[in-house]
């Protein structure tokens, strides 16, 4: 498999939000951070009124039957920029730049990859590799278990431990958490921020059109 698109998985994996995705996006976001210390103990979710806030945008966005991102991840010195769109129930696009490389675009729809090295070349369909989501909410269903979370406006500084932390960025459970700030407007999320505790990986998506985005379809003219 070529760098170029062994990149453009990883970001899939992401969700961020894509995860988000998963990252998470997302999206749909997973990076395969190493580490050898022992997995992270599971901590129980934040309490409180401001976790509860954090909790119910979270859950806005999971309901969603569309939306369109946009942002950036950062890992091992490698930054890939993504935007694109989602629609329920597992319809992914991203256009993906990768350094100064030309953008690759890609549509996930269920198990099926399409793929074309550039807006406007000949696409191509395969099966998606094993462990790709084509549902980035997953970011949002793992931002709910935040272990903490601080209020300053309408920004939620938040943490997030073991597989929780595991679901944005791969590894964090050995690394003890995943740290971030996202940004609730009108009870959903349209900013966030997130980075590894090592730092190795961090991530940044802005999210909009809730359900007013054109669903996600399959490429015509699949060769």
């Amino acid at each position: 498999m070529n760098p170029k698109r062994r990149i453009a998985l990883l970001v899939l994996l992401i969700v961020v939000a894509a995860v988000g995705i998963q990252v998470a996006h997302s999206a749909g976001a997973t990076h395969k951070a190493k580490a050898a210390a022992a997995p992270a103990p599971t901590l129980a979710p934040a309490a409180g009124p401001e976790a509860a806030a954090l909790r119910a945008a979270a859950a806005a966005m999971q309901s969603l039957a569309s939306y369109s991102f946009a942002g950036d991840v950062t890992t091992g010195g490698q930054k890939v920029t993504v935007a694109g769109e989602f629609s329920a129930p597992d319809h992914l696009h991203e256009l993906l730049t990768i350094g100064p490389a030309a953008p690759v675009e890609l549509v996930l729809i269920g198990t099926t990859e399409y793929q074309r090295a550039a807006p406007g070349s000949p696409w191509s369909s395969s099966a998606a590799a094993a462990g790709t989501s084509s549902d980035p909410r997953a970011t949002f269903a793992a931002l709910a278990q935040a272990t903490t979370v601080i209020a300053k406006g309408s920004a939620y500084d938040f943490e997030l431990a073991g597989a929780n932390a595991a679901a944005l960025v791969a590894g964090s459970a050995q690394q003890a958490s995943v740290a971030g700030t996202a940004t609730v407007t009108a009870g959903q999320i349209t900013d966030l921020t997130y980075q590894s505790a090592t730092g190795s990986t961090t991530v940044h998506f802005a999210y909009s059109a809730f359900g007013t985005t054109p669903a996600v379809t399959a490429p015509a003219g699949v060769g």
